[in-house]
């Protein structure tokens, strides 16, 4: 069950936004929910909620104002946020589980008030007392207006000219939130008769409101601020933290200087110069500062205590009519910042003269290096604004004519002087700004030497600001008659003309029909169309001053449009044939089978010999197009998409209806080539020129040296004769020997790793040594290469007795594989698989063989293989005999012994032995000379294409998918070959990198 703790003296019943009603049924108030209400200004109260440091008065203004009375008194609200309660159907939103101790069960609570943390919690709160306000306006006149006016959140900060109209004024506070259910109390004031008549515990410094005594005096704290109540003076109380020096307790130590007004604003300068150092010298945050830095920042926060010496009185008499009052304002800058200070000067009937300190602002310089007279009227700038927020808060009291404005920059004071025109930009901008706020006629020159704002534009140390007269007083002529006030004479209207505004004008020729920027940005005819007729409407609206529709463009207006473009590409297209036709002379141009004609419009159309037909006007009369020109591709480009992709004969048919183009058969076919979507549906691959044959295939080489090894089958085989004898599956391993072609096979049981080690093992142990095996990217053979490298590696560091184990070891078998996906890069072997397979079957058919009949078919296909002819064995033409890879496996060890060369010796000179040799040595030489040539062309992909390169976009071909499910992809990464072309690629996709041959990509025609 929820329990709602309620309050003895709830005021105001409110939602979280909303206007204040009131409840006829009791006597508080309440928010009735109400989304549509505004203030006076029309702004909605809820986008009020959401700017709501908006309805906070500046504690600057605040402060400006307080300063204004005589008798002056503050107080805060007493629980104010606790004293305002939430409307029912939203207090849901405040649910909280709460239990006194540890033993007691979890219980669920409703708060029922506005509740501190809540982001809107400062809204509702300054809200309710604005309608407060509002509503008690008639009866409490004064104290609404403070309220408005004097309060920050729950502090009120006001006074009087005199204690009795304090003292009213106080009860009249005291009335008007008493009628809302809030309570005053912490009065504090330099009246004690303002403070006798209320009991104890509603003034500042009873037992249960302890002062602040830091000061010696008793101390109140009023918006951010130290009042010393008793000698009516504000004061500071700044103790630096003891922490270690870096930059998060330097910015830590700075914000700890609460200062408003900018009394304080030379010792702020100093320690933001400080920052921005440590910002330029990219410090981290919690390391130490360099050693000049850390010697100034330990001077500077030694010194902080001795703010406390410092005391400002409060009053400043702006409301007595019996003086003359007038406002001093002071700028200067420096290569550290720049600053600006104002002054109250009052001089009484007797003709003494006091002068108070009211504002004071700094700002750092900006990294960026600025000259100094453009930091100079920066500073001129931030004075202009600072006496024009004064004005706004004494403005009533102080007679405009007598504000003075002083600057030191003679620039600066001429720039002001000047019309803004005649500036460049950056000083034209400012010096508008600076009339606006205050006039010329206000400003002045000043000495630097007299030009308190000096001291904020440098910055001083906290010791030195203590006793620094010229700062809290100005400087001394200001308590002299103003005929002892600095004049400035001879000031030049030439001086510093290297800043006038250098006005250069240029005159341009444009041709509008020319321009085609609006066609090269969009590649969308309908958009181009539809910002065409939006510029047209403004034209409209400019000519005939008519408002135009806000709906979007219609038919018409989209026609008038695409008409718009039409003449801009005829004009440019057609200049002399439509000057032609506009001077009625005797048309024999380019176009003349057209018969072309201007239209009313000025359109030019094909006259044709269609007048006669049933056809409408557009398909009797098509638009004349160019070929070449942005728009003729954006018309094609329209309906091709409108037409759902549809081929060239059927484009070109719909684009005749309203248009011709002049060639337009290839331009359309040119226009499809580029679509996307129509080259994903049937993407065309790259065939790179057949490279070079590889060093192994044209190197002299014993017999399966080099080989390339591939499986063909599944063949159905038995393990015996008898009935129901189970049929397995046999596979083919086929090697084939890259120098001479022969081919060995071996019968494999499965596709496994270790089936084909058993093969590879067999075919070492007759064929002999293989220093280099080339294959696809078989799961068979990339497990055995990773498992005979791993066996290799652990019999070289192993003793171990087995032979072929020490044959790995000793020959080193390198792998080679082709890439992904590129059966074709394997040519030897596919022929050699293709060979096979077509004896076997056209020797078995359907026929299923046991293993001996196989493995015995298997080799006499071997055999035969192996005696298909290279070339001719001799130039006579008798002989029939032929050079076959079985002349090299006969006659060929498996282990050859080097032999000096014997074929230019004669016959009858030869031994039997010799005489081998001979015959082995001219099998190899006829290899060298008649088939090593027949090798020399290339039978296809002869033509050479664009090589791809790095990232281009391509569709990766997948013979197991559709076209447009084939993924897309970015090359990364290119593999030339000896003779630069590029037949392999990396590919990256959203799926991970692939390699892959070059014919399996698919570029975009974008690319």
């Amino acid at each position: 069950m929820v329990q709602e703790p309620q309050l003895t003296t709830p005021s105001f019943y409110i939602p979280h936004h909303g206007v204040l009603k009131p409840d006829s049924s009791t006597t508080k108030l309440r928010v009735v929910f109400d989304a549509s209400a505004k203030d006076s200004k029309g702004t909605s109260l809820n986008d009020q909620l959401l700017t709501g440091p908006k309805l906070q008065r500046d504690i600057a203004d605040i402060l400006l104002s307080f300063r204004d009375h005589a008798v002056a008194f503050t107080a805060d609200i007493r629980q104010m946020y606790r004293q305002i309660l939430v409307q029912e159907e939203f207090r849901d939103c405040q649910r909280i589980l709460w239990r006194p101790s540890d033993d007691d069960p979890v219980c669920e609570y409703r708060l029922n008030t506005v509740t501190y943390g809540v982001s809107s919690a400062p809204y509702l709160a300054i809200r309710t007392l604005h309608q407060l306000a509002a509503d008690e306006k008639d009866r409490f006149p004064r104290a609404s207006s403070v309220l408005l006016k004097d309060t920050y959140v729950d502090d009120v900060v006001t006074g009087a000219p005199n204690a009795r109209e304090a003292i009213s004024l106080q009860r009249e506070l005291i009335d008007l939130l008493k009628a809302g259910g809030f309570q005053l109390r912490k009065f504090a004031s330099n009246d004690l008769s303002l403070l006798s008549w209320l009991s104890e515990d509603l003034v500042q410094g009873s037992k249960a409101l302890p002062l602040d005594n830091t000061c010696g005096l008793p101390t109140v704290k009023i918006l951010g601020l130290q009042w010393q109540s008793e000698v009516d003076a504000f004061a500071y109380n700044v103790q630096p933290t003891s922490s270690t020096a870096t930059k998060r307790s330097i910015l830590s130590d700075l914000a700890r200087i609460f200062d408003p007004l900018g009394w304080l604003s030379p010792v702020v300068l100093l320690a933001k110069c400080l920052i921005q150092h440590l910002w330029i010298r990219c410090i981290d945050w919690d390391d130490p500062p360099p050693a000049d830095i850390l010697a100034t920042w330990q001077r500077f926060q030694r010194e902080l205590p001795s703010l406390a010496s410092i005391t400002i009185s409060r009053f400043v008499p702006v409301t007595q009519r019996e003086l003359l009052l007038e406002i001093h304002g002071f700028s200067d800058s420096s290569e550290q910042g720049y600053a600006a200070v104002v002054y109250l000067r009052a001089t009484s009937p007797d003709g003494s003269v006091s002068v108070y300190l009211l504002v004071g602002r700094s700002k750092v310089a900006p990294i960026k290096r600025v000259s100094l007279p453009r930091l100079e009227l920066c500073g001129a700038l931030l004075l202009a604004r600072t006496m024009h927020r004064i004005l706004q808060n004494y403005g009533p009291h102080v007679n405009l004519d007598q504000i003075f404005a002083w600057t030191d920059s003679t620039v600066v004071l001429h720039w002001i002087r000047g019309s803004p025109h005649k500036w460049k930009t950056f000083v034209a901008n400012r010096v508008g700004q600076i009339h606006d706020l205050v006039p010329a006629k206000h400003w002045n020159h000043v000495l630097s030497d007299s030009n308190p704002a000096d001291c904020a534009s440098r910055g001083l140390f906290p010791s030195e600001i203590a006793d620094h007269s010229l700062w809290w007083t100005g400087p001394s002529w200001l308590y002299k008659p103003p005929e002892e006030w600095p004049q400035l004479t001879g000031l030049m209207d030439s001086m510093d003309e290297t800043v006038m505004e250098q006005r250069i004008f240029t005159l341009h020729s444009v041709n509008p029909l020319a321009d085609t920027t609006l066609l090269e940005r969009f590649s969308s005819l309908s958009k181009v169309k539809r910002i065409t007729a939006y510029c047209l409407r403004f034209v409209q609206r400019l000519r005939f001053k008519k408002l135009p529709p806000r709906s979007p463009p219609d038919a018409n207006e989209l026609k008038d449009a695409m008409m718009v473009w039409v003449r801009l590409a005829q004009a440019s297209a057609f200049a002399s044939d439509i000057k032609a036709l506009q001077a009625n002379q005797p048309y024999r141009g380019p176009l003349f089978k057209l018969s072309p004609f201007l239209d009313p419009a000025g359109i030019l159309r094909v006259g044709g010999r269609l007048e006669l037909s049933d056809l409408a006007y557009n398909q009797r009369h098509p638009i004349l197009l160019p070929k070449h020109h942005r728009l003729t591709d954006l018309v094609i480009d329209h309906l091709h998409i409108h037409l759902m992709h549809c081929g060239p004969t059927i484009l070109q048919s719909a684009v005749q209806r309203d248009f011709w183009i002049v060639g337009a058969r290839g331009l359309i076919r040119q226009r499809l080539k580029k679509c996307t979507l129509c080259f994903r549906v049937r993407p065309v691959p790259r065939n790179p020129p057949m490279g070079n044959l590889p060093v192994d295939r044209v190197t002299q080489a014993k017999p399966f040296l080099k080989t390339g090894v591939d499986y063909a089958g599944p063949f159905k085989i038995t393990m015996s004769r008898l009935r129901k004898a189970r049929i397995q599956d046999a596979y083919l391993c086929l090697f084939v020997c890259f120098a001479t072609k022969a081919i060995h096979l071996e019968l494999a049981s499965d596709l496994t790793t270790d089936a084909f080690i058993a093969a590879f093992r067999r075919f070492l142990s007759r064929r002999g040594r293989c220093s280099d095996l080339h294959s696809d990217c078989g799961t068979n053979f990339v497990g055995a290469s990773r498992l005979l490298t791993g066996l290799r590696a652990f019999m070289s560091s192993k003793d171990t007795h087995d032979s072929f184990a020490q044959s790995l070891v000793e020959h080193q078998v390198t792998w080679h594989f082709n890439p992904p996906s590129a059966p074709h890069f394997g040519g030897l072997w596919e022929a050699g698989v293709k060979s096979v397979k077509s004896l076997l079957i056209k020797s078995v058919g359907a026929q299923v063989l046991t293993y001996e009949e196989l493995y015995t078919l298997m080799t006499q296909v071997e055999a035969i293989l192996n005696s298909r002819p290279l070339c001719a064995l001799s130039n006579n033409p008798n002989d029939m005999a032929a050079l076959t890879p079985s002349h090299f496996l006969v006659l060929g060890p498996p282990a050859l012994v080097p032999e000096p060369d014997l074929s230019h010796l004669k016959l009858n000179r030869l031994s039997r032995w010799q005489l081998i040799q001979q015959a082995h040595q001219s099998f190899w030489k006829r290899w060298h000379q008649d088939y090593l040539q027949q090798l020399q062309q290339r039978p296809k992909s002869l033509t050479d294409q664009d090589i791809l390169s790095v990232g281009t976009l391509v569709l990766i071909k997948d013979p197991n998918l559709p076209p447009l499910c084939w993924k897309l992809g970015r090359i990364v990464k290119t593999f030339p070959g000896s003779d630069g072309v590029v037949r392999v690629a990396e590919v990256k996709t959203q799926q991970g990198t692939f390699l892959r041959p070059v014919v399996k990509l698919c570029p975009l025609p974008a690319q």
